[in-house]
C-alpha cells in the first residue's frame, strides 16, 4: 500500500513541464476552443447562504455585484478565450437568463443542442453526469484539452464557512 501511494504522491506531484508554444499557436488553439462551464449541481451544500434558494450558485450575485460564472468568464475571455457552453442543471433558468448569449461580457455562450456530442449522449431535459459520459469520449477522439490557470485564480464555493471568507475578502478595499 506505501508502495503505491508513493507512486500516486510522484505522479501528482511531478507534472511534466508545461510545453512552450508561440503566440500564433495560442491564438489558434484560443480561436478553436470551446470552454465547457460545469455549471450544474445541485448545490446542497450552498443552500446554506442566504437568498441561495432558488438560484444556481454560478449565477448568485456577491457582495461586490459579480457572480462566480461572470468572473470565469471574463478570465478567459481575457485570454483569447471566447466562445463556451454552460452545462446547466440545477437552476438552469438563472443562468440563462444571466449569460444569455454571451453578448453582454463580449464572448458565444451556446447552447449544448448546438453541439454534435451532446444531442446524442443525453437527455438534455435531465440531469445528466457530462463529466463520466462526455469527458471520455471527448478524450479518446482528442478533442478534450485542459488549460493551465494560475491558482490565485480560482476559489470554490460550496459551503457558508467558505462564502464567508470570499465575502470578508471581497469587502477588503484592495480587493473590490
Amino acid at each position: 500500500m506505501k508502495e503505491v501511494l508513493e507512486h500516486l504522491r510522484a505522479e501528482i506531484c511531478n507534472l511534466p513541464e508545461i510545453p512552450k508554444i508561440s503566440k500564433e499557436q495560442y491564438e489558434n488553439f484560443a480561436n478553436n476552443c470551446v470552454v465547457a462551464l460545469m455549471t450544474g449541481g445541485e448545490s446542497s451544500r450552498f443552500k446554506e447562504v442566504e437568498g441561495a434558494n432558488g438560484t444556481n450558485k454560478n449565477s448568485f450575485r456577491l457582495p461586490n455585484n459579480d457572480t462566480m460564472i461572470e468572473m470565469t468568464i471574463r478570465m478567459y475571455r481575457d485570454a483569447g478565450i471566447k466562445d463556451f457552453v454552460a452545462l446547466v442543471y440545477h437552476e438552469a433558468h438563472t443562468v440563462k437568463k444571466l449569460l444569455g448569449e454571451g453578448e453582454k461580457l463580449g464572448v458565444t455562450v451556446f447552447s449544448p443542442k448546438s453541439f454534435k456530442y451532446f444531442d446524442k449522449l443525453f437527455y438534455l431535459d435531465k440531469k445528466s453526469d457530462f463529466e463520466k459520459v462526455l469527458f471520455p469520449i471527448l478524450s479518446k477522439k482528442r478533442e478534450l484539452y485542459a488549460v493551465a490557470i494560475p491558482n490565485e485564480c480560482w476559489l470554490a464555493v460550496n459551503n457558508l464557512k467558505v462564502y464567508k471568507q470570499l465575502v470578508a475578502y471581497l469587502e477588503q478595499p484592495s480587493n473590490v
